[in-house]
């Protein structure tokens, strides 16, 4: 222990000199996007600076932070502005044992704080590496965190890097368990300072240094994955047959329930379906007595962005055992599906669809941006040759590229989706030849003047739908031949009206909707981060939010009416949203059996993969699920998941739940 201190006990010694400061790089996945400027004074107080841009979004903020001896913060606060611009104003003190806090998750107290780190709701980069400072110091390198969790920190291993001038320094790897799903990876310098916080999609790295981190990140994805190996050997089973019986079994073909039956599976595959009894059963078949509970396929999460592998056992853990990824980046993302259907880490299924923008201020951290024909063709082709089954058209692309980017998909067998480019309406865009679109705000952007389309590929496409959609007519001429133009072009649409209520009715203290029902079974520190969000910076703009997104729910329903297929998706936390998409489409008025409908056999449909999976009928994927409840009587019961299976494999649900510090329902 005292060796492993030792760094951290000389930083704070040095402490007492003149102040210093260390500038960092923040970087998303195609290059620079802001800094961090981290001044250490001489009494040891620190003040942070922390800025990035993401496509116009991201944080602008300030901090004062003080800590003892023991490297535990003693008072904090930052001002600023958040990811979505709101204003920050976050404070922690602590005197004697008294510890008080104020953010806008939270605000409350603790009489006995002495000894436990407080965990900033707003903070930057730099926060991971007070806590590891802290938990360095502490007994047994684990503290209890304030508001509330516990956590503890390991070393995992040390590499030497190279830097500007010859230079080179010796940075550890310390893994941070209990803060969240999986241990967040830290990298400090020999002095206990921050050197790289973060992974492939953002990081803050040490200014100059930059070109070292993308070999650091591949260490701790490493150590990562091989912990999440080792837990899939022990979480996963697959039976050389399975028999379910006395199940109430979903017939997602149909849309009825038809209770007393057996579903057997071997080989991966489902191989009979029937009335109990009727059905033979394999000898030596692991036989499940369902005793009445509620069977159907697993579910499917139609808009995903898979941001690390623990995602994977969120999807499982939730019952989706199918998700389609819409631009995650390559080389991360095939190997990924990869381990995923080997068995060697748990996760669902993907779907892939690869992800091209525009170059300009605005545009995507992705590789695949597009100024020419030319260009957009060769990335169609990238996606096509790599085995991707559709593109996705972002904000920033021209609209002039469209309709070559349109034609040499089709041309190679991709369906086409995405945004709608800034300067096109999604009238346009359909058109063209957009099988399918993204998100619920395009459609009331189609109705708003060309000045705020011209602007769509910033905020004001939340902004502008969130302040006016409430007062678009959805019984008019214009909308009327809107749905009727979507219905003739078979147009997909995929709502994620779960982001827009996270967006438009988040608000301070109050839970992400999307998460509020699953809440209590989060670790803390992440329960935290879901709450507080939401776009609206006063009481009119919430209001006005609150109608608008009542209004996406009624276009939602008035598109179903007319015909027009719907997908499921969230573009949220990995699996735990997909369950209130729901609810929203049965709130809008979408009757529940096609609602669990829309969410198995139609995506399988949509993507072209109904012969293989999406109903459970002989041949197809064993890819299912048991349910403790009726989600067709009650929607929220499709949360009760008891059993899910993908490929005839069998994971232990509590078993995933515990690794990843969610707690039973």
């Amino acid at each position: 222990m005292k060796r492993l201190i030792l760094p951290l006990l000389l930083a704070t010694s040095a402490l007492a000199g003149a102040a210093y400061a260390a500038d960092y790089t923040v970087m998303m996945s195609k290059g620079p996007a802001g800094t961090m400027t981290v001044t250490v004074n001489p009494d040891g107080s620190r003040h942070v600076t922390y800025e990035y841009n993401d496509r116009g979004r991201g944080p602008n903020q300030a901090a004062d932070i003080a800590v003892d001896g023991k490297g535990l913060t003693t008072k904090l606060q930052v001002t600023g502005v958040d990811y979505f611009k709101t204003p920050i104003d976050e404070r922690f003190t602590i005197t004697d044992r008294m510890a008080a806090w104020h953010s806008a998750a939270d605000e409350g107290s603790d009489a006995d704080g002495a000894g436990k780190e407080y965990v900033s709701y707003a903070g930057a980069s730099e926060d991971t590496a007070l806590m590891a400072r802290a938990l360095l110091a502490a007994p047994n390198h684990e503290l209890d965190l304030l508001p509330a969790g516990h956590a503890r920190i390991d070393k995992a291993g040390e590499r030497t890097v190279k830097g500007p001038g010859g230079a080179s320094e010796t940075v550890s790897l310390y893994l941070i368990s209990g803060a969240a799903f999986q241990p967040i990876p830290v990298w400090l310098d020999a002095k206990g300072e921050l050197f790289n916080d973060g992974g492939s999609w953002i990081h803050a790295v040490r200014k100059g240094w930059e070109d070292q981190a993308p070999e650091l990140i591949h260490t701790q994805d490493k150590a990562l994955a091989d912990q999440l190996g080792a837990d899939a050997k022990r979480l996963q089973r697959t039976p050389a047959a399975v028999a379910i019986t006395h199940a109430r079994l979903f017939d997602s073909v149909t849309r009825k329930v038809i209770p007393g039956s057996t579903v057997v599976v071997r080989a991966g595959k489902v191989e009979a379906v029937g009335a109990d009894g009727k059905v033979a059963i394999p000898q030596g078949a692991e036989v499940i007595d369902a005793h009445g509970r509620f069977l159907m396929p697993g579910l499917t999460d139609m808009h995903v962005h898979i941001a690390s592998d623990p995602d994977g056992l969120l999807d499982i853990l939730a019952g989706v055992t199918t998700v389609r990824d819409l631009g995650g980046r390559m080389d991360e993302l095939l190997p990924r599906r990869k381990r995923f259907d080997s068995g060697e880490q748990i996760g669902p299924r993907i779907w892939l669809a690869g992800l091209i923008d525009g170059k300009g201020p605005f545009a995507g951290p992705i590789d695949t941006l597009v100024s020419t024909p030319e260009e957009a063709r060769a990335d169609v082709d990238l996606y096509a040759d790599h085995g991707y089954q559709q593109i996705k058209i972002y904000s920033s692309v021209k609209p002039e590229l469209v309709p070559a980017m349109i034609a040499r998909a089709h041309e190679r067998g991709l369906r086409v989706s995405g945004h709608i480019p800034a300067g096109m309406t999604m009238s346009q865009a359909v058109d063209e030849g957009y099988d399918e679109v993204q998100h619920a705000n395009f459609w009331f952007l189609n109705f708003m003047s060309p000045e705020v389309n011209a602007k769509s590929n910033t905020m004001a496409r939340f902004v502008e739908v969130g302040a006016h959609a409430k007062d678009l007519d959805l019984n008019s001429a214009p909308v009327n031949a809107f749905v009727a133009q979507l219905k003739a072009h078979h147009t997909v649409v995929d709502p994620t009206l779960v982001a827009f209520e996270d967006m438009y009715l988040g608000g301070p203290k109050k839970p992400a909707p999307s998460l509020a029902p699953v809440l209590n079974r989060l670790p803390p520190v992440v329960a935290r981060g879901a709450m507080g969000g939401g776009l609206g910076k006063t009481d009119a703009d919430r209001e006005a939010y609150r109608a608008s997104f009542a209004q996406m729910m009624r276009m939602t329903k008035k598109l179903h009416d007319n015909g027009i297929v719907i997908v499921a998706g969230t573009d949220g936390l990995a699996g735990l949203p997909l369950a209130h998409e729901l609810e929203n489409y049965v709130e809008a008025g979408i009757p529940s059996d096609e609602v669990l409908q829309i969410a198995t056999l139609t995506a399988a449909k949509v993507m072209h993969h109904d012969a293989e999976q999406g109903s459970l009928t002989p041949g197809k994927y064993a890819d299912l699920i048991l349910i403790d409840g009726d989600p067709v009587a009650n929607m929220s019961d499709i949360r009760k998941v008891s059993l899910v299976m993908k490929g005839g494999t069998i994971f232990d649900l509590k078993g995933i739940a515990k690794s990843i510090g969610v707690k039973g329902e």
